[in-house]
């Protein structure tokens, strides 16, 4: 295989890699009331409900799109709830991370082979390509780390639905 085949190679396996992982998910657990559970179950649009994470007690709003409502299960006069949102920022460390890695390894591969062939033409580009994935890893590898704390799930200013009973006398509705 010459060099020219080989890189393609390694460049399709990056572009696979990097499509595989890019779905990142941040799960998290809740408890919300009865009511609200109800609400998530009927909402077609996205409101959010008053919740409280599990992890820290924190009081916060949560989309009702993200909730999982398969995983209900009674805590008391409250129900524990998953809830799973997609995290660009971790699907960004992902990408990051695999370039930074395949591109090392390509780096590091290009320097042995060309030790080992005694060919200076994939030495010297192995030579700078290594070092220069670094700071691609290192800043995924921050991401990461970012992104996993943050709850993407949680929202400020998603409105909640008034619901409001128009019977009476000649109202039909």
């Amino acid at each position: 295989m010459n060099s020219y085949g080989f890189f393609s190679s390694l460049v399709a396996l990056m572009l696979v890699l990097i499509l595989a992982m890019a779905g990142c998910y941040v799960p998290h657990a809740y408890y919300v009331k009865p009511e609200d559970v109800a609400l998530a179950r009927g909402s077609d649009p996205p409101y959010s409900v008053p919740a409280v994470r599990v992890k820290d007690a924190a009081a916060v709003r949560v989309r009702t799109s993200t909730l999982q409502l398969e995983t209900v299960r009674p805590d008391g006069d409250r129900l524990w709830v998953r809830s799973r949102a997609y995290s660009k920022t971790l699907a960004d460390a992902n990408g990051l991370t695999w370039f930074g890695t395949v591109a090392s390894i390509a780096g590091g591969l290009m320097i042995v082979l060309g030790y080992a062939a005694g060919y200076d033409g994939l030495k010297l580009p192995g030579i700078f390509l290594a070092p220069m994935s670094e700071p691609f890893m290192i800043t995924g590898t921050v991401l990461w780390v970012r992104g996993a704390k943050t709850h993407p799930q949680e929202v400020d200013d998603v409105p909640v639905p008034v619901r409001v009973s128009l019977s009476g006398p000649g109202i039909t509705f």
